[in-house]
């Protein structure tokens, strides 16, 4: 009984946590290097991750740019006419607009892979649970 719990909890936690480096993470029917489907792999997660987590600051340093780039246009002409400084906020604005486009979605599609996850991980536990207490139940039954 006791050695059948373990290999159930090391199988289970084989599934969440993979280790040795083994791609299937113990789906059935998938070959190693095969994530597809596998809602468990961190892969997408970390690029949904790092993609809205940097997207901000790449938008920020695009706004700086823009901002150097009206202030040199009005240091070149000697005047802030509209004319001058309107090409560097254009391009602020749009660096800024792009960065915040790539963020929001990654990180609302980040949250949501997420919370399927978590979903996944807390149906397994309870499956496992269920199972080990059928087969103290029928142990018992003996």
């Amino acid at each position: 009984m006791l050695q059948l719990k373990r290999k159930v909890m090391m199988a289970r936690s084989r599934v969440i946590f993979p280790t040795d480096g083994d791609d299937r993470n113990g789906w059935p029917g998938s070959a190693p290097g095969d994530n597809a489907g596998n809602p468990s792999s961190g892969k997408y997660l970390t690029f949904l991750a790092t993609t809205g987590s940097t997207a901000p600051f790449i938008g920020l340093f695009g706004t700086v740019w823009g901002i150097m780039d009206a202030f040199h246009g009005i240091g070149q002409t000697g005047s802030a006419s509209l004319a001058v400084v309107a090409p560097g906020i254009s391009e602020a604005l749009i660096a800024t607009a792009i960065g915040l486009a790539a963020a929001i979605p990654a990180v609302m599609g980040y949250n949501h892979f997420l919370n399927k996850v978590n979903v996944l991980i807390g149906e397994m536990d309870n499956f496992s649970q269920e199972f080990l207490n059928i087969v103290e139940r029928m142990e018992r039954g003996k």
